[in-house]
């Protein structure tokens, strides 16, 4: 079970996505997990996501729920 839950919400986040989560990956302390929800992005934002091959990433496409909505369903995936 991770100490720590990371939550983040991206709509359409290409720009600045891969260095979001990679300076989440990269940190020192590893007991944690980390949940994206791509928020109904129409940009690359679903392939940059699908190249991560981390077993502490948990990445969830669905539907633009807007922010709130999406990052409490996060909340309540996290263990």
């Amino acid at each position: 079970m991770p100490k720590v839950s990371v939550v983040t919400s991206v709509h359409n986040g290409e720009v600045y996505l891969e260095e979001c989560v990679n300076s989440i990956l990269n940190q020192t302390f590893k007991n944690f997990e980390y949940i994206i929800l791509n928020n109904g992005s129409t940009d690359r934002t679903p392939e940059i996501l699908n190249q991560y091959n981390d077993p502490r990433l948990r990445i969830i496409h669905q539907e633009n729920l807007g922010i709130s909505r999406s990052l409490n369903k996060g909340i309540n995936l996290s263990n």
